[in-house]
């Protein structure tokens, strides 16, 4: 399913529909994707002096893996800053990963996580 423009008004629209101020936005959008997108779970990051820091998770699935990234100092999120552009892992249990972050991909393998994608945020000008 791709992210069109209807798409994307529904997930702004369910975002701002959820009329908790006290939630911040980005538990808001974390918490909408699992419903309106084909995703088990969402998380936010963002880098603070090249460490990410979790931000936001929809559940404690998503939470324990953007922490795994913080602790491990591997993983998706660091590629994707990196390159500036998506990480896609279709399957955590290909051996290119275990070989790339092997101490995220073990503890996510624990934590029973099997794809993941990363988005970075557009650089700023």
């Amino acid at each position: 399913m791709a992210l069109n423009a209807h798409r994307l008004q529904q997930v702004l629209a369910a975002i701002g529909g959820r009329g908790d101020d006290a939630i911040p936005m980005m538990m808001r959008l974390c918490r909408v994707c699992p419903e309106l997108l084909p995703v088990d779970g969402a998380g936010v990051s963002v880098i603070t002096e090249s460490v990410p820091l979790r931000v936001a998770a929809s559940d404690s699935l998503a939470s324990a893996v953007e922490d795994l990234q913080t602790t491990t100092h591997e993983g998706p999120c660091f590629d994707a800053m990196a390159k500036a552009g998506p990480v896609v892992v279709r399957d955590l249990t290909d051996r290119e990963w275990s070989e790339r972050w092997p101490r995220f991909t073990d503890g996510a393998l624990e934590l029973e996580a099997r794809a993941l994608v990363r988005l970075p945020a557009p650089r700023r000008r």
